[in-house]
């Protein structure tokens, strides 16, 4: 499995480092859940397509090849849906969910290479042709507003289903395909550069993780055929720090600004395969934070790196001002008992980004004050109760500093 013809599909490294992903699979973190995954897949009758092709790529397992393989032909008919977003978007077909299907196609298509038949091959080229790939540089190349839009994640999740199946259509077609990933490549590292100097980005912590594991998709596909690594680009060692000081003190979740919701900390596995390109130990720990309140997939199986010791923030500033997006935090400690304060500033004439500049956050151990804007009145920016014993007048003043006049003015 490791002759060329392989490496040119493995964009995942499974195929390459499949000692290695079996040997991880025997660690406390992975052997519980493994041994109940492959119970589950033996057993199950229609498996998730994407997790038993996996399983068969890892163990060999025929059985569960053959499983897959049956779920693939049944499903390739209809894989890559068009026309999602039509309703915002009439002129255009191409939308977040056909560069998923993109994607996963992908990835079956690489976990699954060994027992694929050349009618099979055949029918995924004509749908990336026809429904995937084809469709998104075609409409890149007709001035799709998300063809052009680095700030924004559709940019990178439509580019990096354009890069994935131009990767696959190279076995067939090596110029179109290259076309492909060449696009897909240039808005990748665009998106890198806009945001490389902080690796911070405009949309909001939520919309930030989405964002850039899409491109990270790409990175590890590229680099894993060894086309190339942009893993060398400097937003890698920096884009660490701004979930870590977006997180709640007790790392519940991120801060609710913008597109976040009140739990979560992001995908494990994004930070995981920072850590194993970059051996980065503080990725690798905020990885960890993750992984202890949810369970493993197989995406933190394949990037998880045991040989990378896990750094906490200790030794970092308890203060940070983000410049490139005007965001500042503020917390006591890296306990998780710390008063943590944060606001969002930022400018209404910026592109693709939630219209709530001048938020703020305060939180006190468990007991959150939360702050929004309100167009006449102070008194009704109010719009939570505090636990009684942190009603005191401290609290009031730190409210009353941040809302001084005019600071219900987006900054420009």
């Amino acid at each position: 499995m490791q002759s060329q013809e392989f490496q040119k599909i493995d964009f995942c490294g499974v195929w390459a480092h499949r000692d290695d992903i079996l040997k991880k699979t025997e660690l406390p973190c992975f052997s519980a859940w493994w041994e109940r995954l492959i119970e589950q897949l033996q057993n199950a009758e229609n498996p998730s397509l994407e997790t038993v092709a996996f399983a068969y790529a890892v163990t060999g397992d025929e059985n569960l090849g053959q499983k897959a393989v049956r779920l693939f032909r049944e499903a390739l008919p209809g894989y890559i849906p068009l026309g999602g977003a039509k309703e915002h978007y009439p002129e255009l077909e191409a939308d977040l969910s056909t560069a998923s299907a993109c994607k996963t196609l992908a990835y079956n298509y690489s976990f699954l290479y060994p027992l694929l038949e050349s009618e099979d091959k055949q029918a995924i080229f004509s749908m990336l042709r026809e429904r995937g790939g084809g469709v998104i540089y075609r409409e890149t190349l007709e001035g799709a507003w998300w063809g052009n839009a680095p700030n924004s994640n559709w940019c990178s999740h439509l580019h990096s289903g354009l890069g994935l199946s131009g990767l696959v259509l190279m076995e067939d077609d090596e110029e179109e395909g290259q076309k492909w990933v060449g696009t897909a490549t240039k808005t990748m590292n665009t998106m890198l550069d806009l945001a490389g100097e902080e690796g911070a980005g405009i949309e909001g912590p939520g919309y930030w993780c989405g964002c850039y594991r899409s491109v990270q998709e790409l990175v590890e596909a590229l680099k894993n055929t060894n086309r190339a690594d942009l893993y060398t680009h400097k937003f890698w060692e920096r884009c660490v720090e701004f979930p870590l000081y977006m997180s709640r003190p007790d790392k519940s979740g991120l801060i609710n600004f913008s597109d976040t919701g009140y739990s979560g900390l992001g995908s494990s596995h994004f930070f995981y395969a920072i850590a194993n390109a970059k051996q980065h130990g503080l990725a690798q720990w905020f990885g960890d934070c993750i992984s202890e309140r949810s369970s493993p997939s197989i995406w933190d199986l394949i990037y998880y790196a045991p040989s990378v010791t896990p750094t906490p923030p200790n030794n970092l500033p308890t203060c940070r001002l983000f410049k490139s997006v005007h965001l500042a935090s503020f917390r006591s400690s890296w306990e998780e008992d710390a008063a943590f304060f944060i606001l969002k500033g930022g400018s209404n004439a910026w592109s693709h980004c939630h219209l709530d500049l001048n938020s703020f956050s305060l939180m006190l151990m468990e007991n959150a004050l939360s702050l929004t804007r309100a167009p006449d009145s102070i008194p009704s920016i109010i719009s939570a109760a505090l636990n009684p014993k942190f009603r005191h007048p401290g609290i009031i003043r730190l409210s009353l500093m941040v809302l001084t006049k005019g600071s219900r003015r987006a900054t420009e």
